[in-house]
């Protein structure tokens, strides 16, 4: 009696975590992270979370891996949250499936603290869907470096003034 009810259990705990979005934690964001990730039929959300120790920008590449009738996805969607009290920021999205080839998106220099990516779509094939994502870090220039810029910037513009006048 209690292994019947044990394989009820069991199967119920199987069958409800099919249905359970993935969450999946990075911890500390490194220079490159990924995730290859396959989903069950139907519509999914999947949720990554993270954290930047610095104010850095990010580059996030989605692809939906499609294969016949056996895999897919169509109307996926990566978008990109600041996680914080309150209602979380939108910082960007993009969309991609199995006709957008690879899809990118860089987001300007983002402030350190807690993110996470958002994946959404539907899995259209018999087996579901299978995406992979890829983000990276960028380097944010230093002020100096901007200081430096606009100087030079400055500087090229008198030589041609001086040039006109002359």
């Amino acid at each position: 009696m209690q292994i019947k009810h044990l394989a009820v259990i069991l199967g119920t705990a199987l069958a409800a975590h099919a249905a359970v979005a993935a969450d999946i934690d990075w911890g500390a964001h490194g220079t490159l992270e990924l995730v290859a990730q396959t989903v069950d039929p139907g519509a999914f959300s999947d949720t990554i979370f993270f954290t930047l120790p610095k104010d850095t920008g990010l580059a996030a590449t989605a692809v939906s891996n499609n294969l016949l009738s056996v895999l897919g996805i169509m109307d996926g969607t990566l978008s990109l949250y600041f996680d914080k009290p309150g209602p979380d920021t939108l910082i960007g999205s993009f969309s991609f499936d199995g006709t957008t080839g690879s899809s990118s998106l860089s987001f300007a220099p983002t402030l350190a603290g807690d993110y996470y990516y958002l994946v959404s779509g539907t899995a259209t094939g018999s087996s579901g869907g299978f995406y992979s994502l890829s983000s990276t870090t960028l380097p944010v220039p230093e002020p100096r470096t901007w200081s430096l810029a606009l100087s030079g910037l400055m500087a090229a513009g008198l030589v041609a003034r001086r040039r006109r006048n002359s």
